[in-house]
């Protein structure tokens, strides 16, 4: 596949998948990245960040190394491709962690997990001064009317010439 952008859906969509399964197989409590179906958001993100032909490269570069073991040919592609790797790496993480089936599986294990974007942000219970007020109060207030310039003209200062 020297052309990465003549690469069939297939492939791109087998290559991007055998990187993901690599990086993140699942197991009885967590789905493997493809099954998510975060090789598909890594690949349509992978276009947007480093180019079109991104995710076709990718698929290429892990599919020529697969003989190996998909583990030992994503490694072999990271010491190899590092930009790429690390740049495909990373979208994958966001996306992984942000499919609902990870998700689910993150609550599952009793965990409060806000998913991205979190519009709700972290759930914090209102402040409440007589709990959560400093016993003795720290700092000072200066009211803006009570504010004095300071006389600089006895220093120095920098870019002044002597």
């Amino acid at each position: 596949m020297e052309n990465y952008s003549q690469a069939s859906p297939e492939e791109i969509a087998r290559g991007t998948a055998g990187f993901a399964d690599a990086l993140f197989p699942g197991d009885a409590l967590f789905p493997s990245a493809s099954a998510a179906g975060a090789h598909g958001t890594m690949a349509a993100r992978l276009g947007e960040r480093v180019g079109r032909d991104a995710a076709a490269h990718l698929a290429a570069a892990f599919l020529a190394r697969v003989g190996e073991g998909d583990v030992a040919a994503a490694a072999r592609l990271q010491a190899e491709e590092p930009a790429l790797f690390e740049t495909a790496r990373t979208v994958l993480t966001f996306a992984y962690y942000e499919a609902p089936s990870v998700i689910a599986a993150i609550r599952a294990l009793g965990h409060v997990y806000n998913d991205a974007p979190q519009p709700a942000g972290y759930a914090l219970r209102p402040f409440d001064p007589a709990r959560e007020a400093p016993v003795r109060p720290r700092g000072a207030y200066l009211r803006t009317g009570d504010v004095a310039r300071v006389d600089l003209t006895g220093i120095a200062l920098a870019g002044d010439a002597s």
